[in-house]
């Protein structure tokens, strides 16, 4: 790709960050029904987010209050997005 690098698509960048929120929600026995009132967004909508395939659009504030609230790094939320 002439030394591009590859954007990915919005619902790969969705289905990952998604994926790792899932992921330490498991790990650390948290439900998102408690996560949603924490960061103030509506159970639906984080549903949508975390679900496989999801069609929600997170912004990046949101997406700062979840990390903190699971007690990760931005980069823990976003692995796998800048991979080959």
């Amino acid at each position: 790709m002439n030394g591009l690098k590859e954007i990915k698509k919005v619902d790969e960048v969705q289905n990952i960050v998604g994926a790792n929120i899932r992921k330490k929600c498991k790990e650390d026995n948290i439900n998102l029904m408690n996560l949603s009132e924490e960061i103030g967004m509506s159970y639906e909508y984080l549903r949508h987010i975390v679900s496989r395939g999801g069609k929600k659009n997170l912004s990046f504030y949101s997406m700062y209050k979840i990390a903190l609230m699971l007690d990760m790094t931005m980069d823990e939320l976003c692995e796998g997005l800048f991979e080959k």
